[in-house]
Order: C-alpha cells, then sequence, then structure tokens
C-alpha cells in the first residue's frame, strides 16, 4: 500500500485527554514521598528507621529513633569538622 495516504483508514493516532472528556491516572497517583512514607507505616521497620515525619508520633522530629541517629549523625560531623580543620576559625587560641 501506499505510505503517502495515512489519513485515510481507521488509525486516527493519539486522542488528546480533554478531547477524549476522561481524566489521567497520573493524576491520582500519590507522591513517592507519600508512597514511601505510607509503605514505611505499614511494615514491621517501621519507626526503627527513624523517619523524621513518621505518622506514628504527633510532631516531626519526635521519633527517638530519628533523633538518635540525628545526634550520631551529628557528632560524625562534628568531629570532620574539626578533623578537617575548618573549626580552627572558631576556637580559641593563647599563644604562650
Amino acid at each position: 500500500g501506499r505510505t503517502d495516504h495515512r489519513h485515510f483508514g481507521t488509525s486516527r493516532g493519539h486522542t488528546p485527554l480533554n478531547v477524549a472528556g476522561i481524566d489521567s491516572d497520573a493524576n491520582h497517583k500519590s507522591s513517592w514521598h507519600h508512597y514511601l512514607k505510607q509503605k514505611c507505616h505499614v511494615s514491621s521497620a517501621c519507626p526503627k528507621r527513624g523517619c523524621y515525619d513518621c505518622p506514628k508520633f504527633s510532631a516531626p522530629g519526635e521519633n527517638p529513633y530519628f533523633k538518635e541517629l540525628h545526634q550520631m549523625s551529628e557528632h560524625i560531623r562534628a568531629q570532620d569538622f574539626i578533623a578537617s580543620g575548618e573549626a580552627d576559625v572558631w576556637r580559641k587560641t593563647v599563644d604562650l
């Protein structure tokens, strides 16, 4: 058959959603963050994963596992900050 008469026949190609009068499923999908949050909430590891905004606690950051992990990471960051010498400008030094 000829290929220059593509507009003939039953195949009309893609119909835009607003023309078809239907809605996309993409408008009803939850975000990746909320999907992972819900997945964590129903798993046996919750709240031990230490999520900042764990739904099992009243306020964000109230998860004791999060507090423990956060304190440990802050300590590691402080040690790295001191070891690299970036904290030297805030140290008080005395020349003897």
